[in-house]
């Protein structure tokens, strides 16, 4: 039985066409996997990404991994390395 709060964010996630799809092909759902995927920033919740979740345990530390790189990517100091040149 998942808590209340859970029901709740399951419900905001079933609005998003990506997470509820994934969600439908899913065995099971977790109150760990709600959590994680209600902390995930809407442009991330995409297929690969979702594929990712089932491959990491520590779906909190992926989750707020994926958090920071977001974050330094719209920094306004942030130069792209692919778009930079990988040096030799």
């Amino acid at each position: 039985m998942l808590a209340p709060e859970c029901y709740r964010a399951l419900i905001l996630l079933l609005k998003d066409r990506a997470t509820s799809k994934y969600l439908h092909h899913c065995r099971s759902i977790t109150s760990t996997m709600i959590i994680g995927l209600a902390a995930l920033p809407e442009p991330l919740r995409r297929p690969a990404i979702f594929k990712l979740f089932e491959e990491v345990d520590g779906m909190a530390g992926f989750v707020a991994g994926l958090r920071f790189l977001r974050i330094l990517i719209n920094s306004p100091g942030y130069s792209d390395p692919i778009s930079r040149g990988i040096p030799s």
